[in-house]
């Protein structure tokens, strides 16, 4: 029905399995005392995190894994706090509200959540990565979604009866709600996600005919390659001055075409080889716009994950926009142009996301220099060959970070202050 790599691959996409660590270190509250669950949960915290710094290179979904992390260290810190203070809590309720409160954070902030947005600038947007990490990334934000309506129920539930209808000598009604009812829940999560992934994937990757199916296979494998096969699409953004050269016709005999909308004009699949992709992106400008000695730069290299398959997205600056020979059904279009339209329908879905991506960036490098200050340019007017002229990594994702945290900011300025006084106070 599918691929064996898939089926190998299949387990990894239940998200639920990511709250094993907290369930186990819930159960484990039963028999041992509160300051073993204590450095129980504080110690699978801490190992846990340093562990994920290594899982970061398989690319697998963090959202779930790091927020059970989180919800342990607070749970160890109320738990600890409660002992200290001779405060009888429930373990239910130091597991469910801090859950609650990063599921509903996550779930809010979505590709803006540190850990997604560290994904991203790793491994490209979603709409960078083949079907599996796609697949991957949208059912983690969706089993978040339930995740944060079971805490808010077991949360809610348990707190109720608590304050409420608790009594010591009812053991079996106790037990029930601090104890079974959460497991219920989530053994539901864990069954109803399984039944998910299988539907979901039978459904992807089943050899039946099915249009949702092609579709959705058609648009996530723009590269024309099946996985397993090492190939990569080199795409070349031509941009002169604040324009950019589209074409709504593509001059290559590229089976894997885009299969509509307004496109760049030039992007191919090729094999990886010994040579490297700067020297394959200045072959196709040299063969395809007899552009001589290009000035290319790599604006980002998506790999979604997967070793066997990368986008890698180029720069062709031109100069003078002459140099270029006309094609068919390809003109020049401007910034503002592209900003009023570029929602619209006509253009490809790929060009948008590279589109998008590189508007952020270059405003960020316009205004602010590597260590966040604010640039002074005299008057002079913004084009996107200033990318080329600055000696700047163009995929490093410390610009992102510099558009969070930079001399706009007053955090910046209280660190900056707090910098110069420690500097000479050591002086």
């Amino acid at each position: 029905m599918y691929s064996a790599r898939y089926r190998r691959n299949k387990i990894l996409l239940v998200n639920s399995f990511g709250l094993l660590p907290a369930v186990l270190v819930f159960i484990l509250c039963e028999w041992i005392s509160d300051y073993y669950a204590v450095l129980l949960s504080l110690g699978i915290g801490i190992v846990g995190y340093f562990s994920m710094i290594g899982w970061f290179k398989k690319a697998h979904c963090q959202l779930i894994p790091q927020s059970t992390l989180i919800v342990l260290l607070a749970f160890s810190t109320f738990r600890g706090v409660a002992d200290l203070l001779s405060f009888s809590v429930p373990n239910i309720l130091l597991f469910s509200f801090p859950l609650f409160i990063i599921s509903f954070w996550a779930y809010v902030m979505r590709p803006d959540y540190p850990v997604c947005r560290k994904c991203a600038e790793k491994y490209g947007s979603m709409n960078h990565r083949g079907l599996h990490d796609r697949c991957n990334c949208y059912e983690a934000h969706y089993i978040m979604g339930l995740v944060l309506v079971g805490a808010a129920i077991s949360f809610v539930v348990t707190s109720f009866y608590w304050l409420f209808l608790f009594d010591e000598n009812k053991e079996t009604a106790n037990r029930f709600f601090f104890y079974w009812f959460p497991l219920s829940l989530y053994v539901l999560l864990l069954v109803y996600e399984c039944i998910r992934v299988v539907l979901v994937y039978d459904l992807l990757f089943s050899t039946s005919p099915n249009d949702l199916r092609d579709s959705y296979i058609r648009d996530m494998t723009i590269d024309g390659v099946d996985p397993g096969y090492k190939h990569c699409l080199v795409r070349l953004i031509v941009v002169s001055g604040s324009g950019l050269y589209l074409s709504s016709s593509h001059i290559q005999n590229d089976p894997y075409a885009s299969p509509s909308g307004i496109d760049v004009p030039v992007y191919q699949s090729v094999p990886f080889s010994k040579r490297g992709l700067d020297d394959e992106a200045k072959r196709l400008a040299e063969e395809k716009l007899h552009i001589k000695n290009p000035k290319i730069k790599l604006l980002r290299e998506s790999s979604g994950g997967n070793p066997d398959k990368r986008i890698a997205h180029f720069l062709l600056f031109l100069q003078e926009r002459t140099a270029l020979p006309e094609l068919p059904d390809a003109r020049w279009y401007e910034m503002q142009e592209l900003n009023d339209t570029i929602t619209g329908k006509k253009f490809y879905y790929l060009f948008k996301q590279e589109y998008l991506y590189l508007v952020r960036l270059s405003r960020i490098i316009w205004r602010y220099d590597e260590n966040g200050y604010i640039r002074f340019h005299e008057g002079r007017k913004f084009t996107f060959n200033y990318l080329y002229e600055q000696n700047v990594n163009l995929t490093s994702g410390k610009w992102f970070r510099v558009s969070l945290y930079n001399e706009d900011k007053w955090s910046f300025m209280i660190r900056e202050w707090f910098k110069r006084l420690r500097c000479n106070c050591f002086a």
